[in-house]
Protein backbone atom coordinates (compact mmCIF):
# COMPACT_ATOMS: atom_id res chain seq x y z
CA UNK A 1 0.00 0.00 0.00
CA UNK A 2 1.66 3.63 -0.88
CA UNK A 3 1.99 5.95 1.79
CA UNK A 4 0.81 9.51 1.56
CA UNK A 5 1.05 12.54 3.73
CA UNK A 6 -1.45 15.12 2.65
CA UNK A 7 -1.36 19.00 2.41
CA UNK A 8 -1.35 20.50 5.74
CA UNK A 9 -3.23 23.48 4.09
CA UNK A 10 -7.01 24.56 4.07
CA UNK A 11 -10.43 22.02 3.35
CA UNK A 12 -10.57 23.18 0.04
CA UNK A 13 -6.80 22.14 -1.08
CA UNK A 14 -7.34 19.06 1.19
CA UNK A 15 -10.46 17.99 -1.09
CA UNK A 16 -8.42 18.58 -4.08
CA UNK A 17 -5.66 16.41 -3.12
CA UNK A 18 -8.12 13.72 -2.07
CA UNK A 19 -9.91 13.52 -5.50
CA UNK A 20 -6.26 13.74 -7.24
CA UNK A 21 -5.18 10.69 -5.05
CA UNK A 22 -8.76 8.95 -5.39
CA UNK A 23 -8.85 9.12 -9.01
CA UNK A 24 -5.36 7.79 -9.44
CA UNK A 25 -5.74 4.66 -6.68
CA UNK A 26 -8.78 3.36 -9.09
CA UNK A 27 -7.69 4.19 -12.00
CA UNK A 28 -4.38 1.76 -11.03
CA UNK A 29 -6.64 -0.23 -8.80
CA UNK A 30 -4.95 0.06 -5.84
CA UNK A 31 -5.54 1.35 -2.03
CA UNK A 32 -3.18 4.09 -0.33
CA UNK A 33 -2.92 5.26 2.89
CA UNK A 34 -3.55 8.71 3.79
CA UNK A 35 -2.21 10.86 6.51
CA UNK A 36 -5.15 13.74 7.11
CA UNK A 37 -2.26 16.07 8.16
CA UNK A 38 -3.18 18.67 11.01
CA UNK A 39 0.44 19.67 11.92
CA UNK A 40 0.54 23.20 10.80
CA UNK A 41 -2.15 26.19 10.86
CA UNK A 42 -5.24 25.07 9.46
CA UNK A 43 -6.72 21.72 11.90
CA UNK A 44 -9.79 20.14 10.78
CA UNK A 45 -11.38 16.09 11.91
CA UNK A 46 -11.65 14.22 8.94
CA UNK A 47 -15.43 14.23 8.06
CA UNK A 48 -14.84 12.45 4.60
CA UNK A 49 -14.69 8.69 3.34
CA UNK A 50 -13.10 8.27 -0.20
CA UNK A 51 -12.46 5.86 -2.56
CA UNK A 52 -9.48 3.22 -2.43
CA UNK A 53 -8.36 6.05 0.18
CA UNK A 54 -7.55 4.51 3.89
CA UNK A 55 -7.52 7.96 6.19
CA UNK A 56 -5.33 8.63 9.53
CA UNK A 57 -5.42 11.85 11.36
CA UNK A 58 -1.85 13.26 12.37
CA UNK A 59 -1.20 16.40 14.84
CA UNK A 60 2.32 16.46 14.32
CA UNK A 61 4.92 15.56 11.49
CA UNK A 62 8.48 16.76 11.78
CA UNK A 63 9.08 17.11 7.64
CA UNK A 64 6.62 17.96 5.32
CA UNK A 65 6.76 16.65 2.22
CA UNK A 66 8.00 13.24 3.42
CA UNK A 67 10.04 10.92 1.12
CA UNK A 68 6.84 9.18 0.40
CA UNK A 69 4.29 9.02 -2.20
CA UNK A 70 3.36 12.25 -2.11
CA UNK A 71 6.95 13.50 -3.16
CA UNK A 72 7.34 10.55 -6.00
CA UNK A 73 8.16 11.36 -9.49
CA UNK A 74 5.20 8.63 -10.22
CA UNK A 75 2.67 11.24 -8.24
CA UNK A 76 3.99 14.68 -10.08
CA UNK A 77 3.73 13.12 -13.25
CA UNK A 78 0.04 12.00 -12.52
CA UNK A 79 -1.11 15.59 -11.64
CA UNK A 80 0.78 17.53 -14.40
CA UNK A 81 -0.79 15.33 -17.24
CA UNK A 82 -4.22 14.67 -16.24
CA UNK A 83 -7.00 16.85 -15.47
CA UNK A 84 -8.53 14.09 -12.53
CA UNK A 85 -12.67 13.20 -13.01
CA UNK A 86 -14.55 13.20 -10.06
CA UNK A 87 -16.84 10.34 -9.96
CA UNK A 88 -18.88 10.36 -6.75
CA UNK A 89 -15.78 9.25 -4.72
CA UNK A 90 -16.10 11.16 -1.51
CA UNK A 91 -18.77 11.20 1.27
CA UNK A 92 -18.91 12.98 4.24
CA UNK A 93 -20.62 11.20 7.43
CA UNK A 94 -23.00 13.67 8.46
CA UNK A 95 -25.81 15.57 7.17
CA UNK A 96 -27.80 19.19 7.54
CA UNK A 97 -31.07 20.38 7.34
CA UNK A 98 -31.42 21.37 3.73
CA UNK A 99 -32.91 24.89 2.32
CA UNK A 100 -36.65 24.01 1.08
CA UNK A 101 -35.86 26.03 -2.09
CA UNK A 102 -33.57 26.31 -4.46
CA UNK A 103 -30.38 28.72 -4.04
CA UNK A 104 -27.33 30.56 -5.61
CA UNK A 105 -24.35 30.49 -3.50
CA UNK A 106 -21.59 33.43 -3.57
CA UNK A 107 -18.96 32.36 -2.16
CA UNK A 108 -15.89 35.55 -0.85
CA UNK A 109 -12.37 34.55 -0.26
CA UNK A 110 -10.43 37.39 1.36
CA UNK A 111 -8.11 37.13 4.72
CA UNK A 112 -5.00 35.36 4.00
CA UNK A 113 -5.66 35.46 0.76
CA UNK A 114 -5.48 39.12 0.45
CA UNK A 115 -1.87 41.22 -0.18
CA UNK A 116 -0.86 43.96 -1.72
CA UNK A 117 -1.13 44.92 -5.02
CA UNK A 118 2.75 44.46 -5.72
CA UNK A 119 2.44 41.16 -4.60
CA UNK A 120 -0.39 39.93 -5.93
CA UNK A 121 0.75 40.13 -9.35
CA UNK A 122 3.34 37.78 -8.90
CA UNK A 123 1.84 35.55 -6.75
CA UNK A 124 -2.14 35.62 -8.47
CA UNK A 125 -0.95 31.83 -9.34
CA UNK A 126 -0.89 30.69 -5.76
CA UNK A 127 -4.66 32.19 -5.39
CA UNK A 128 -3.60 35.64 -3.67
CA UNK A 129 -5.33 38.49 -4.88
CA UNK A 130 -5.72 42.48 -3.82
CA UNK A 131 -8.80 44.55 -2.03
CA UNK A 132 -9.28 46.19 -5.51
CA UNK A 133 -9.48 42.66 -7.47
CA UNK A 134 -12.17 41.58 -4.18
CA UNK A 135 -13.98 44.81 -4.73
CA UNK A 136 -14.26 43.76 -8.75
CA UNK A 137 -15.84 40.74 -7.72
CA UNK A 138 -18.32 42.23 -5.96
CA UNK A 139 -19.59 44.73 -8.35
CA UNK A 140 -19.34 41.45 -11.21
CA UNK A 141 -21.18 39.24 -8.84
CA UNK A 142 -24.15 42.14 -8.42
CA UNK A 143 -23.92 42.86 -12.06
CA UNK A 144 -24.22 39.09 -13.28
CA UNK A 145 -27.41 38.61 -11.45
CA UNK A 146 -29.09 41.72 -12.36
CA UNK A 147 -28.15 40.09 -16.18
CA UNK A 148 -29.71 36.55 -15.67
CA UNK A 149 -32.88 38.16 -14.00
CA UNK A 150 -31.67 36.31 -10.66
CA UNK A 151 -35.30 35.58 -8.43
CA UNK A 152 -33.69 32.52 -6.42
CA UNK A 153 -32.39 33.42 -3.05
CA UNK A 154 -28.87 33.65 -2.07
CA UNK A 155 -26.35 32.48 0.46
CA UNK A 156 -23.68 34.07 1.02
CA UNK A 157 -20.76 32.05 2.59
CA UNK A 158 -16.83 33.56 3.48
CA UNK A 159 -14.08 33.11 5.65
CA UNK A 160 -14.22 36.80 6.36
CA UNK A 161 -16.88 38.11 7.73
CA UNK A 162 -16.49 41.71 6.61
CA UNK A 163 -16.16 41.18 3.80
CA UNK A 164 -19.46 38.83 3.61
CA UNK A 165 -21.68 41.39 5.24
CA UNK A 166 -20.30 43.98 3.12
CA UNK A 167 -21.52 42.14 -0.23
CA UNK A 168 -24.77 41.23 1.62
CA UNK A 169 -25.39 45.24 1.56
CA UNK A 170 -24.94 44.98 -2.25
CA UNK A 171 -27.22 42.72 -2.74
CA UNK A 172 -30.34 43.89 -0.48
CA UNK A 173 -32.66 43.56 -3.53
CA UNK A 174 -32.72 39.92 -3.76
CA UNK A 175 -33.83 37.56 -0.67
CA UNK A 176 -30.55 36.76 1.87
CA UNK A 177 -30.10 33.38 3.09
CA UNK A 178 -29.19 32.14 6.81
CA UNK A 179 -28.24 29.71 7.89
CA UNK A 180 -27.65 27.97 11.88
CA UNK A 181 -24.40 27.43 12.61
CA UNK A 182 -25.35 26.25 16.68
CA UNK A 183 -24.63 22.48 15.39
CA UNK A 184 -22.13 22.02 17.77
CA UNK A 185 -20.95 18.46 16.19
CA UNK A 186 -20.23 19.89 12.80
CA UNK A 187 -17.61 22.83 12.22
CA UNK A 188 -18.56 25.61 10.52
CA UNK A 189 -15.96 25.07 7.27
CA UNK A 190 -17.95 21.88 6.83
CA UNK A 191 -21.09 23.47 7.36
CA UNK A 192 -20.52 26.00 4.64
CA UNK A 193 -18.70 23.84 2.17
CA UNK A 194 -22.20 21.15 2.60
CA UNK A 195 -24.39 24.05 1.92
CA UNK A 196 -22.01 25.49 -1.42
CA UNK A 197 -22.15 21.91 -2.53
CA UNK A 198 -26.08 21.80 -2.40
CA UNK A 199 -27.01 24.93 -3.81
CA UNK A 200 -28.02 25.53 -7.69
CA UNK A 201 -24.54 27.07 -8.97
CA UNK A 202 -21.98 28.95 -6.98
CA UNK A 203 -20.53 32.13 -7.84
CA UNK A 204 -16.93 32.66 -7.23
CA UNK A 205 -16.72 36.10 -5.81
CA UNK A 206 -12.80 36.21 -5.53
CA UNK A 207 -9.94 35.79 -8.13
CA UNK A 208 -9.48 31.85 -6.78
CA UNK A 209 -10.96 29.51 -4.45
CA UNK A 210 -9.93 25.86 -4.17
CA UNK A 211 -12.68 25.57 -1.24
CA UNK A 212 -14.93 27.02 -4.13
CA UNK A 213 -14.03 25.38 -6.64
CA UNK A 214 -13.91 22.17 -5.04
CA UNK A 215 -17.87 22.09 -4.12
CA UNK A 216 -18.71 22.68 -7.39
CA UNK A 217 -17.07 19.69 -8.56
CA UNK A 218 -18.38 17.37 -5.62
CA UNK A 219 -22.06 19.26 -6.50
CA UNK A 220 -21.57 18.31 -10.13
CA UNK A 221 -23.11 22.67 -10.56
CA UNK A 222 -21.27 25.21 -12.12
CA UNK A 223 -19.24 27.39 -10.93
CA UNK A 224 -19.63 31.29 -12.05
CA UNK A 225 -15.89 32.91 -12.39
CA UNK A 226 -15.07 36.60 -14.08
CA UNK A 227 -11.61 35.77 -14.82
CA UNK A 228 -10.66 34.24 -17.42
CA UNK A 229 -8.41 30.77 -17.30
CA UNK A 230 -5.08 32.23 -18.57
CA UNK A 231 -4.95 34.75 -15.39
CA UNK A 232 -5.71 31.91 -12.53
CA UNK A 233 -4.61 28.01 -12.41
CA UNK A 234 -8.61 27.05 -12.11
CA UNK A 235 -7.99 25.25 -15.78
CA UNK A 236 -6.36 22.41 -13.56
CA UNK A 237 -9.75 21.38 -11.94
CA UNK A 238 -12.52 19.50 -13.65
CA UNK A 239 -15.39 22.03 -13.15
CA UNK A 240 -18.03 23.18 -15.22
CA UNK A 241 -17.58 27.05 -15.65
CA UNK A 242 -19.75 29.25 -16.64
CA UNK A 243 -17.51 32.48 -17.35
CA UNK A 244 -19.83 36.18 -16.96
CA UNK A 245 -17.87 39.72 -18.53
CA UNK A 246 -15.20 37.84 -19.95
CA UNK A 247 -13.63 38.73 -23.61
CA UNK A 248 -13.21 35.26 -24.96
CA UNK A 249 -9.48 35.55 -25.57
CA UNK A 250 -9.02 32.23 -28.37
CA UNK A 251 -11.23 31.65 -31.28
CA UNK A 252 -11.19 28.96 -33.98
CA UNK A 253 -9.15 29.53 -37.15
CA UNK A 254 -9.37 27.21 -39.83
CA UNK A 255 -5.96 26.05 -40.79
CA UNK A 256 -6.75 24.67 -43.78
CA UNK A 257 -10.33 22.90 -45.55
CA UNK A 258 -8.29 19.66 -45.59
CA UNK A 259 -8.12 19.73 -41.97
CA UNK A 260 -10.02 17.25 -40.05
CA UNK A 261 -10.50 15.98 -36.51
CA UNK A 262 -7.96 12.93 -35.66
CA UNK A 263 -7.18 11.33 -32.88
CA UNK A 264 -4.55 9.81 -31.36
CA UNK A 265 -3.93 6.98 -29.33
CA UNK A 266 -2.02 8.24 -27.00
CA UNK A 267 -1.46 12.25 -25.77
CA UNK A 268 -0.04 13.45 -22.95
CA UNK A 269 0.80 17.02 -21.98
CA UNK A 270 4.61 18.38 -20.87
CA UNK A 271 4.95 21.52 -18.84
CA UNK A 272 3.79 23.06 -15.58
CA UNK A 273 -0.05 23.90 -15.13
CA UNK A 274 1.08 27.56 -13.45
CA UNK A 275 3.14 28.36 -16.68
CA UNK A 276 2.32 26.32 -19.52
CA UNK A 277 1.67 23.03 -20.96
CA UNK A 278 2.41 21.59 -24.49
CA UNK A 279 0.56 18.43 -25.91
CA UNK A 280 2.75 16.11 -27.60
CA UNK A 281 2.38 11.90 -28.33
CA UNK A 282 3.70 10.07 -25.43
CA UNK A 283 4.62 7.29 -27.80
CA UNK A 284 7.64 9.67 -29.22
CA UNK A 285 8.25 11.34 -25.69
CA UNK A 286 9.19 7.82 -24.63
CA UNK A 287 10.89 6.70 -27.37
CA UNK A 288 13.11 9.63 -28.00
CA UNK A 289 16.80 9.44 -27.06
CA UNK A 290 17.33 13.51 -26.96
CA UNK A 291 15.47 16.38 -26.25
CA UNK A 292 16.65 19.39 -28.09
CA UNK A 293 15.61 22.47 -26.41
CA UNK A 294 15.93 26.12 -27.06
CA UNK A 295 13.96 27.52 -24.63
CA UNK A 296 15.18 30.69 -23.29
CA UNK A 297 12.85 31.03 -20.21
CA UNK A 298 13.92 31.16 -16.52
CA UNK A 299 11.67 27.53 -16.10
CA UNK A 300 12.64 24.35 -17.39
CA UNK A 301 9.46 23.06 -16.67
CA UNK A 302 8.80 21.15 -20.15
CA UNK A 303 12.04 19.96 -20.40
CA UNK A 304 12.22 18.62 -16.29
CA UNK A 305 8.75 16.96 -17.28
CA UNK A 306 10.07 15.41 -20.93
CA UNK A 307 13.28 14.26 -18.42
CA UNK A 308 11.00 12.26 -15.65
CA UNK A 309 8.88 11.32 -18.19
CA UNK A 310 12.01 9.62 -20.10
CA UNK A 311 14.52 8.88 -17.77
CA UNK A 312 16.75 7.58 -20.29
CA UNK A 313 16.63 10.76 -22.87
CA UNK A 314 19.06 13.53 -22.67
CA UNK A 315 17.94 17.07 -22.76
CA UNK A 316 20.82 19.30 -24.23
CA UNK A 317 19.90 23.20 -24.37
CA UNK A 318 20.80 24.85 -27.59
CA UNK A 319 21.63 28.45 -28.37
CA UNK A 320 23.67 28.72 -24.14
CA UNK A 321 23.81 26.43 -22.16
CA UNK A 322 22.08 25.57 -18.99
CA UNK A 323 24.83 26.67 -16.37
CA UNK A 324 25.16 30.07 -18.28
CA UNK A 325 21.45 30.28 -18.34
CA UNK A 326 21.04 30.01 -14.87
CA UNK A 327 23.85 32.35 -14.17
CA UNK A 328 22.02 35.17 -16.19
CA UNK A 329 18.71 34.88 -14.15
CA UNK A 330 20.31 35.01 -11.32
CA UNK A 331 21.97 38.29 -11.88
CA UNK A 332 18.95 39.61 -13.77
CA UNK A 333 17.01 38.88 -10.76
CA UNK A 334 19.79 41.02 -8.50
CA UNK A 335 20.17 43.66 -10.82
CA UNK A 336 16.71 44.24 -12.35
CA UNK A 337 13.62 43.30 -10.45
CA UNK A 338 11.72 44.14 -7.68
CA UNK A 339 11.16 41.08 -4.56
CA UNK A 340 14.47 40.17 -5.13
CA UNK A 341 15.12 38.14 -2.17
CA UNK A 342 11.83 35.78 -2.69
CA UNK A 343 12.17 35.61 -6.24
CA UNK A 344 15.53 34.39 -5.52
CA UNK A 345 14.91 31.85 -2.87
CA UNK A 346 12.37 30.70 -5.50
CA UNK A 347 14.83 29.98 -8.05
CA UNK A 348 17.84 29.05 -6.51
CA UNK A 349 14.97 26.09 -5.34
CA UNK A 350 14.09 25.40 -9.04
CA UNK A 351 17.90 25.34 -9.60
CA UNK A 352 18.71 22.58 -7.22
CA UNK A 353 15.53 20.25 -8.70
CA UNK A 354 16.73 21.37 -12.00
CA UNK A 355 20.47 19.61 -11.37
CA UNK A 356 18.84 16.86 -10.00
CA UNK A 357 16.67 15.94 -12.67
CA UNK A 358 18.85 16.66 -15.94
CA UNK A 359 21.99 14.86 -16.10
CA UNK A 360 25.59 16.16 -17.58
CA UNK A 361 24.44 16.40 -20.93
CA UNK A 362 22.26 19.70 -20.07
CA UNK A 363 25.43 21.59 -18.97
CA UNK A 364 27.47 21.33 -22.31
CA UNK A 365 27.47 23.50 -25.08
CA UNK A 366 25.01 22.92 -28.26
CA UNK A 367 26.96 21.11 -31.02
CA UNK A 368 24.58 20.09 -34.43
CA UNK A 369 28.05 17.37 -35.54
CA UNK A 370 28.54 16.24 -32.28
CA UNK A 371 24.60 14.49 -31.70
CA UNK A 372 24.28 11.19 -32.00
CA UNK A 373 22.06 10.22 -35.34
CA UNK A 374 21.37 6.59 -33.97
CA UNK A 375 19.22 8.30 -31.58
CA UNK A 376 15.61 10.31 -32.29
CA UNK A 377 15.51 13.89 -31.85
CA UNK A 378 12.65 15.86 -30.08
CA UNK A 379 12.87 19.33 -30.98
CA UNK A 380 11.68 21.86 -28.72
CA UNK A 381 11.65 25.79 -30.55
CA UNK A 382 10.49 28.91 -31.62
CA UNK A 383 9.75 29.34 -35.13
CA UNK A 384 12.36 32.48 -35.94
CA UNK A 385 15.07 30.28 -34.81
CA UNK A 386 17.90 30.13 -37.55
CA UNK A 387 18.03 26.16 -36.83
CA UNK A 388 14.33 25.53 -37.60
CA UNK A 389 15.43 24.43 -40.77
CA UNK A 390 18.09 22.30 -39.90
CA UNK A 391 15.38 20.43 -37.51
CA UNK A 392 12.99 19.75 -40.07
CA UNK A 393 14.77 18.16 -42.11
CA UNK A 394 16.68 16.28 -39.56
CA UNK A 395 16.36 12.11 -40.94
CA UNK A 396 16.64 11.73 -37.15
CA UNK A 397 13.64 13.83 -35.76
CA UNK A 398 10.25 12.40 -34.36
CA UNK A 399 8.63 15.18 -33.30
CA UNK A 400 8.42 18.81 -33.06
CA UNK A 401 7.07 21.64 -31.18
CA UNK A 402 7.14 24.75 -32.91
CA UNK A 403 5.96 28.36 -30.41
CA UNK A 404 5.32 32.07 -31.41
CA UNK A 405 4.56 34.97 -30.47
CA UNK A 406 2.34 38.06 -32.00
CA UNK A 407 2.91 35.89 -35.49
CA UNK A 408 0.97 37.07 -38.80
CA UNK A 409 -1.17 34.07 -39.43
CA UNK A 410 -1.03 35.17 -43.18
CA UNK A 411 2.71 35.28 -42.91
CA UNK A 412 4.73 33.00 -45.54
CA UNK A 413 6.88 31.29 -42.20
CA UNK A 414 3.94 30.01 -40.39
CA UNK A 415 2.53 28.60 -43.53
CA UNK A 416 5.30 26.99 -44.72
CA UNK A 417 6.13 25.00 -41.50
CA UNK A 418 2.44 24.53 -41.36
CA UNK A 419 2.46 22.34 -44.27
CA UNK A 420 5.87 21.30 -44.35
CA UNK A 421 5.18 17.37 -46.11
CA UNK A 422 7.41 16.38 -43.18
CA UNK A 423 5.31 17.33 -40.45
CA UNK A 424 2.10 16.51 -39.53
CA UNK A 425 -0.22 18.60 -37.10
CA UNK A 426 -1.44 16.98 -34.01
CA UNK A 427 -2.10 19.99 -31.87
CA UNK A 428 -2.02 23.78 -31.98
CA UNK A 429 -2.94 26.37 -28.95
CA UNK A 430 -3.77 30.01 -30.21
CA UNK A 431 -4.07 32.37 -27.91
CA UNK A 432 -4.07 36.75 -27.87
CA UNK A 433 -5.69 36.88 -31.31
CA UNK A 434 -5.73 40.06 -32.47
CA UNK A 435 -5.56 41.57 -36.01
CA UNK A 436 -4.71 38.07 -37.68
CA UNK A 437 -1.97 37.74 -35.24
CA UNK A 438 -1.56 35.28 -32.85
CA UNK A 439 0.75 33.75 -30.16
CA UNK A 440 0.65 29.77 -29.27
CA UNK A 441 2.51 27.05 -30.32
CA UNK A 442 2.06 23.76 -33.14
CA UNK A 443 2.70 19.83 -31.86
CA UNK A 444 4.26 18.21 -35.12
CA UNK A 445 5.24 14.59 -35.82
CA UNK A 446 7.70 13.63 -38.59
CA UNK A 447 4.89 11.95 -40.79
CA UNK A 448 7.83 9.94 -42.19
CA UNK A 449 9.05 8.14 -38.93
CA UNK A 450 5.92 7.41 -37.26
CA UNK A 451 2.62 5.06 -37.50
CA UNK A 452 -0.55 6.47 -36.37
CA UNK A 453 -3.29 4.80 -34.72
CA UNK A 454 -7.00 5.29 -34.31
CA UNK A 455 -7.00 3.68 -30.92
CA UNK A 456 -8.25 6.56 -28.49
CA UNK A 457 -7.55 6.90 -24.83
CA UNK A 458 -10.63 7.31 -23.28
CA UNK A 459 -9.00 8.78 -19.95
CA UNK A 460 -7.00 11.51 -21.19
CA UNK A 461 -9.76 12.50 -23.73
CA UNK A 462 -12.32 12.16 -20.59
CA UNK A 463 -10.54 14.32 -18.95
CA UNK A 464 -9.83 17.41 -21.22
CA UNK A 465 -12.63 17.69 -24.04
CA UNK A 466 -11.49 20.88 -25.00
CA UNK A 467 -8.69 19.57 -27.16
CA UNK A 468 -8.87 19.40 -31.27
CA UNK A 469 -6.67 17.15 -32.58
CA UNK A 470 -5.45 17.72 -36.44
CA UNK A 471 -4.14 16.45 -38.84
CA UNK A 472 -3.64 16.89 -42.85
CA UNK A 473 -5.45 14.21 -44.50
Amino acid sequence: MKIFYGRPDGLGNRIEELIQLSSFAVENKIQIKYFWNNSKNFKYPCRVSVKNIHIEEIQTLKNWPTKNFESSNEWRKYISQYNYIYKDQIKFDFTLPKISSEFIAIHVRGKDRIISPERASYLKFDGFSDLSTLDFCAKKTVEYLDSINNSDPLLVLGDDEKFVKSLKKMLKKSEILNIDYQNKDVENEYIDFYYLINSKKIIMSSLFSSYAITAAILGSIPLVTFFDESQTTISNFSVKLEKYGIQDSKKTITLNKNFKEFELNSLIKLGSRKSEEFVVSKTLVNNSGILISDNNSRHYFFEEHFKITNKDASIIFAGQSLIKKMFTEINKILFNEKNRRIKLIRYIKEIFKTIKIFNKDSFRIFNSSNLDSNRKKFIFTTIDNKNLNFYINMNDMVSLIVCFEEIDLDSTIFNSVLNNPRLKLIYKSFSKISNNKASGYLSFVNSKNYEYSNTRNPNFFEADKKFKILYNS
